[in-house]
């Protein structure tokens, strides 16, 4: 039992770990930046928070930040009607290929809140080991 809560702890310290390349949270701000302001009126998440998206090494868990990550996804048209659109998120996502935007969709879907949804789509896609 021990030896499966250390297991446990490191799998956890290694994702937190986890560097987000300096090119992907460029991109990322750049393709955001037309929809930032208006994601964090729609869904009152505390700017400091969207701020940071990837320089604490993990997306917040909040849920004003979850919602925020939907509006983006919405605006982007990575979303519509609660469905994910794979091309438009391959051809907007810097090293997204279309084999883990797929994957992650598949596991997405098993959320029903959309803005839980978003969340873990965003996760999925940033922090899954493509080396």
């Amino acid at each position: 039992m021990k030896v499966a809560v250390v297991l446990l702890m490191c799998c956890v310290i290694q994702v937190q770990l986890k560097k987000v390349p300096s090119v992907m949270k460029d991109r990322w701000e750049q393709m955001v930046s037309p929809f930032h302001d208006v994601c964090i009126n729609e869904t009152k998440v505390q700017p400091s928070v969207a701020d940071r998206i990837f320089e604490d090494s993990h997306l917040p868990n909040d849920e004003h930040f979850k919602c925020y990550i939907k509006c983006l996804q919405e605006y982007l048209n990575f979303s519509i009607d609660g469905q994910f659109n794979v091309d438009q998120m391959v051809k907007g996502v810097y090293a997204l290929t279309p084999e883990l935007a797929k994957s992650c969709v598949e596991k997405a879907y098993r959320e029903t809140n959309p803005c839980e949804r978003a969340f873990f789509m965003a996760q999925c896609v940033v922090y899954t080991d493509v080396s």
